[in-house]
């Protein structure tokens, strides 16, 4: 007898909800019909605040990104091949100097020093 007693219960207060959702359905103003008749706007609402640290997110999220490009860019110019050049001297003419060194002139002599070790010095 109890069981039943609980399911009317249940039943009972499951009506009383509904008819409680159906009346405040019907009591709110609908902007289309309401508002027009009257002749007012629709009220505005406030626009949505932004969370606090969506700012600090999107900053950091730009300089994670630009910090991985530049440590990218660091290691691809540490190993980046570059062709073996060898160096083209061109000879220069009599009585000029080439950038940086004296060039040796025709008739001059350089003279090369070699360090000999023998056993008894």
């Amino acid at each position: 007898m109890d069981n039943i007693s609980n399911q009317s219960d249940q039943a009972e207060r499951i009506r009383a909800l509904q008819a409680r959702r159906a009346a405040s359905a019907r009591s709110r103003p609908t902007p289309s019909t309401e508002m027009s008749s009257i002749g007012a706007t629709a009220p505005r609402r406030a626009p949505r605040r932004r969370h606090a640290a969506a700012g600090t997110r999107i900053f950091l999220a730009g300089l994670s990104v630009s910090s991985f490009f530049a440590v990218a860019g660091a290691i691809g110019l540490t190993h980046r091949t570059t062709p073996t050049a060898q160096a083209v001297t061109t000879p220069s003419p009599v009585g000029t100097v080439s950038s940086g060194s004296a060039a040796a002139t025709p008739g001059s002599t350089t003279a090369t020093v070699v360090n000999t070790v023998t056993k008894g010095s």
